[in-house]
């Protein structure tokens, strides 16, 4: 079983008597959900967060194949044996939220609260609209001329391409410097388009009508959200309708990055469902 990098955070001076783990998205790290869960066990001290870096993510590479959510998922009973406590909660964004779906579902008996932000449980076509800035930013990491000289030159050569400045000092956060010092990607490609395969063909949705009603789920969906569409939104209610654990948010002016784009308003959400 791989062991994953990961960061123990809680309230100056509690001693928490559970653990939420918070899950980022494709390409991301475990730095990138750090501010919101740090207001969250700040304000629920009895709580503490496990942030972590998934499989072929930040410091967790590399690893062996396959590369899967489930992989991902069962990575992440590793973690049980290194926290101070039990884990009954999982918070996950996109590519994470799947993971953390994944998870609630194998570990039904411990998991009490499940939190996916703007990520649909739902099998996807990988040519669907989402996938394309995904697709062109993948293209550009895999074509660009490595190694790079500096950070900077790295985000340069992004925005000729086309994308913003925050994506791209962003991504930047994916280089390491090699021994001549200059900065390569931090993550396999290959890794990577193999979970997003895996995250776009896996239906989630029967795992999740199986939980029991003692597992509370909350699915937040932003507003102008592109991954979470209106025809997912659509399906997402009815079956929420059906289940009395399951709760659907919508959080206004916020697109595909809650926790970027309406952070107070997401903390609010969040420690107004307590136990978060």
């Amino acid at each position: 079983m791989a062991e994953l990098a990961h960061s123990l955070l809680c309230a100056d001076g509690a001693s928490p008597t559970q653990w939420l783990l918070v899950l980022h998205g494709i390409l991301g790290r475990r730095s990138n959900l750090r501010t919101l869960s740090k207001k969250l066990v700040e304000a629920c001290p009895s709580w503490g967060a496990v942030l972590v870096d998934l499989r072929c993510h930040g410091d967790s590479q590399p690893m062996n194949p396959p590369h899967s959510i489930e992989s991902a998922s069962q990575d992440l009973d590793a973690l049980i044996t290194q926290v101070p406590g039990p884990i009954t909660g999982v918070l996950g964004h996109s590519f994470g939220g799947k993971v953390a779906m994944h998870y609630a579902a194998a570990h039904q008996d411990q998991v009490r609260t499940l939190w996916v932000l703007d990520a649909p449980p739902s099998e996807r076509d990988v040519d669907y609209r989402d996938a394309s800035l995904l697709t062109r930013v993948l293209n550009f990491l895999n074509d660009a001329p490595w190694p790079v000289a500096t950070r900077q030159d790295f985000v340069q050569q992004g925005e000729k391409q086309g994308f913003s400045t925050g994506l791209m000092q962003w991504l930047a956060m994916n280089l390491r410097q090699n021994d001549d010092q200059a900065y390569v990607l931090n993550f396999d490609l290959g890794a990577i388009r193999s979970l997003l395969s895996s995250y776009y063909t896996l239906n989630l949705w029967p795992a999740l009508e199986a939980l029991p009603l003692a597992c509370v789920i909350h699915f937040v969906v932003g507003e102008n959200s592109e991954i979470f569409d209106a025809q997912e939104r659509a399906r997402a209610t009815d079956i929420v309708a059906r289940h009395a654990n399951m709760h659907l948010h919508l959080l206004p002016d916020a697109g595909h990055w809650l926790h970027v784009d309406a952070p107070e308003a997401l903390q609010a959400l969040i420690n107004h469902h307590h136990p978060i």
